[in-house]
């Protein structure tokens, strides 16, 4: 494809594209206009990783008058890593304002956090935890940020979409961290392609394919199975639900966006060749049927040291698209705008909706239908056998342990399909 080739690394991709819309610009002048007078919002945080602390200082940077006041993590060295991160942050610091005693550590640390006065909830935890998590917090009457994938398995799914619903009839806010959609050259692009710039899409790729990510080091004496999983969750099914769901959730996203539908069957293939810590596969080929008989060849692969590429690709009766910044074909056209920053957008566009300031924002179910995507090539890779959206969005199994603690004992594997044989 040459020069419409999408190779990059995630951040470094997604805020070099240059990007500007009329909706970034309103937002930009609310964040100005409001910069006085806006009212406090309060922040709490679950999740206090690497991703969390990320979350949270992107948070503060995205509005005026926010305040973290609360943190909540199964650690407690990863709430006091990341409090001490965010506050020696010269852009943010001043925000941080969590007290020793909104410091809550354990399995249920984030309820003893909904139950403080924050009133947005950053849920940054490994996506096993999502469902039970985003429940809690629209019971709680809390708005939220999540971060992606939505869940692990198929009830998940379901327990998102149902928390998505009820955060409709509260009207409470929901965005979650599929920052493409926050991100102007893509969100010009994919107006232009809805627009019929293409015309009728034939079929589409989409990549990712790097190396790994997380922590990969060895078990540490004093830790037990279950301490040592979460600390390296990216590698464990039960916890991440695997690289194709956990990374490739993005691309899955924006083709589905694309195309304005989802698939209706996958056929898929992979394996275990060269991890070290965990049970997640190296590598997917997906190949995903959608109505009208519609492909998308879905690549995802964590093995270092080979080729990389991330993104998308379509092709339509009147050309092809990157679907981020460029058209080729019998219309011609590039993106061309100031730098954008949709890890920050994406917080900025909740506190608009949470200030009355935007329109109400639910993004839940989007994310959970992507995630139930992922399932399906997921399942279809483990199994060999072709699965349906029915199928798929039907399946019982919730995947891991019933009772969670901190305890000696291994951890339960997740349940497999009759015909997955581990690798």
């Amino acid at each position: 494809m040459g020069d419409e080739k999408t190779c990059v690394s995630r951040r470094g991709f997604i805020e070099a594209v240059a990007a500007t819309t009329a909706a970034a610009v309103t937002f930009n002048i609310l964040h100005e206009a409001h910069a006085g007078n806006a009212d406090p919002i309060r922040v709490g945080l679950v999740g206090c990783g690497q991703r969390g602390a990320g979350a949270a200082k992107d948070c503060l940077k995205s509005a005026p008058n926010l305040k973290l006041v609360a943190m909540a993590d199964v650690f407690k060295d990863k709430i006091e890593a990341a409090r001490e991160d965010i506050k020696s942050n010269k852009q943010v610091g001043a925000g941080c304002a969590v007290d020793d005693d909104h410091c809550f550590v354990g399995f249920d640390g984030y309820k003893q956090l909904l139950k403080t006065d924050c009133s947005v909830v950053l849920i940054c935890t490994p996506p096993f935890f999502h469902p039970f998590q985003l429940e809690a917090a629209i019971e709680a009457n809390k708005h939220v940020f999540m971060e992606k994938p939505a869940c692990v398995d198929a009830p998940g799914v379901r327990q998102i979409i149902a928390a998505a619903q009820k955060a409709r009839d509260k009207k409470l806010n929901i965005a979650v961290g599929s920052q493409r959609r926050h991100q102007a050259n893509y969100l010009e692009t994919i107006k232009r392609l809805h627009d019929g710039a293409i015309g009728e899409i034939l079929s589409a790729n989409v990549w990712w394919c790097e190396g790994r990510h997380g922590f990969e080091g060895e078990k540490k004496p004093e830790w037990s199975d279950m301490e040592y999983q979460i600390r390296s969750w990216y590698g464990w099914r039960w916890l991440s639900g695997d690289h194709i769901i956990e990374q490739h959730v993005h691309n899955l996203d924006v083709v589905t966006w694309v195309l304005g539908k989802y698939p209706i069957e996958a056929r898929g293939m992979g394996s275990r060749l060269r991890r070290v810590v965990g049970d997640c596969y190296d590598n997917f080929t997906v190949d995903f049927v959608f109505p009208d008989d519609v492909h998308v060849t879905s690549m995802c692969r964590q093995i270092p040291d080979c080729w990389k590429m991330i993104g998308e690709f379509a092709v339509g009766t009147k050309g092809k698209t990157n679907c981020s910044n460029a058209i080729w074909g019998q219309t011609k056209w590039n993106h061309d705008g100031p730098e954008a920053k949709p890890y920050i957008q994406e917080h900025t566009d909740l506190i608009a909706a949470v200030r009355g300031e935007a329109p109400y924002l639910n993004e839940a179910e989007n994310i959970a239908k992507s995630t139930l995507m992922g399932i399906m090539g997921r399942t279809s890779a483990y199994t060999g056998q072709k699965i349906t959206w029915d199928q798929a969005m039907a399946m019982q199994e919730r995947w891991g342990p019933k009772e969670l603690a901190l305890g000696d004992n291994p951890v339960p594997e997740p349940p497999k399909p009759p015909s997955d044989v581990p690798v």
